[in-house]
């Protein structure tokens, strides 16, 4: 019976590893756009339906760090390995099905999302040939486990906790053992944004922080396996609220101070630790976020490929396709579109300054994110008595 079983197994093993995966390049309207892995909850809600719309749109996704990203569309080099899509279908429980394909030799990439421009990434502006385009605003923060006491964290620690890295002397109780210190990679937009709201440059933190994380995901298991070991009070990680709103069940996101926030105090991304409104975010008085940057070659107003351009131009504007929603899906996926912004800056971690979008969408990210509205509803049959309607609720402009 051993050797019926050794050979049984022997003869299946080969038809598993001789399964081929699809080419990336062959799939119907294959876009190769290596990007953050923070944009993942967003792709994988609108990847499904652009895939499966009359003229298919199929988003090949090769998770990296911002940075990395940016190498495929900045530099003279294929893309490798295997990549995920969403092809449409969708498993038991009614969500997307994520399945992989092959990056055949000669694999260029044909958009790069990243959460950080090209300036932070290397220190200068682009080639002419290339453009970025923003879209989305991503706030990202710091987690600690659920049982941890810690309910925020000021710039000044987190200063000291980066640049020194808990070394003797300049320890920041109650996160004094750097090896719970959990931390992304220098090409990610996560660290390098953070970086900057901290006064410390992602790419210069403490050799001494060595729980360095390749993805978000790695994150959050690695700072929600603390909570039952002991160590929840001394844990910290960095995240984006994207991650973070999938993953509330498993962490904590603490309140920020800024530097120059000192008679305002910590403040959480949303109006409070339970809400998802991202209020502070969209008014300014939280600070560490940016835009969702779509690299491409082109000119200022797209992308020269065709199907880079179709991405970009769906991300950017208000219009729904095939059931995939530029807002709304935003809204769910723990972003904010920037029709619902208040506050812009012109640069990574640049100063705030107020804006007004000419065709504001507010009214509709509190309705998706929180389940009310403040707003009154409009349609047709029931005009705005004052401002305008947009996205079915009365703007006031």
């Amino acid at each position: 019976m051993r050797r019926l079983l050794l050979l049984t197994l022997w003869t299946f093993a080969p038809a598993s590893a001789l399964a081929q995966l699809p080419t990336c390049q062959d799939l119907p309207g294959a876009v190769l756009a290596p990007g953050t892995t923070d944009v993942k909850p967003y792709l994988a809600r609108i990847a499904p339906k652009l895939a499966t719309a009359a003229d298919p749109l199929t988003i090949v996704y090769l998770p990296v760090g911002s940075c990395t990203a940016m190498d495929g569309v900045l530099g003279d080099t294929d893309l490798t390995g295997t990549a995920v899509y969403w092809p449409g279908d969708v498993d038991a429980d009614g969500a997307p099905v994520e399945a992989m394909c092959d990056l055949a030799p000669g694999a260029r990439a044909q958009l790069a999302f990243s959460d950080v421009t090209v300036e932070t990434c290397t220190g200068a502006a682009p080639p002419g040939d290339v453009h970025q385009y923003p879209s989305l605003v991503q706030g990202f923060g710091f987690v600690v486990p659920p049982s941890s006491t810690q309910q925020a964290i000021t710039a000044t620690e987190a200063y000291f906790l980066f640049k020194f890295g808990a070394e003797a002397g300049r320890e920041v109780p109650p996160w004094v053992d750097p090896t719970l210190i959990h931390i992304r990679t220098p090409a990610s937009s996560t660290q390098l944004l953070i970086g900057l709201a901290a006064g410390v440059p992602g790419t210069r933190w403490s050799p001494n922080l060595t729980a360095i994380n390749n993805g978000s995901s790695a994150v959050v298991a690695a700072v929600a396996a603390e909570d039952a070991t002991g160590n929840a009070e001394k844990t910290l990680g960095i995240l984006s609220l994207q991650r973070y709103d999938g993953a509330r069940d498993q962490l904590r996101m603490l309140a920020f101070e800024a530097f120059e926030q000192g008679c305002l105090g910590a403040v959480f991304p949303d109006s409070t630790a339970q809400s998802f409104d991202k209020r502070n975010v969209r008014d300014g008085h939280y600070p560490i976020w940016g835009y969702l940057w779509m690299v491409a070659a082109g000119d200022a107003d797209r992308p020269t490929d065709a199907g880079a351009a179709r991405v970009v131009d769906f991300i950017r504007g208000t219009e729904a396709l095939n059931g995939a929603d530029p807002i709304a899906d935003a809204i769910r996926a723990g972003a904010v579109p920037a029709c619902a912004m208040q506050v812009r800056r012109a640069f990574d971690g640049g100063p705030l300054e107020a804006f007004e979008h000419p065709a504001p969408c507010g009214c509709v990210f509190e309705e998706v994110a929180t389940g009310a509205a403040t707003c009154a509803p409009c349609d047709d049959a029931t005009p705005c008595a004052a401002g305008t309607c947009r996205f079915g609720f009365c703007e006031e402009r």
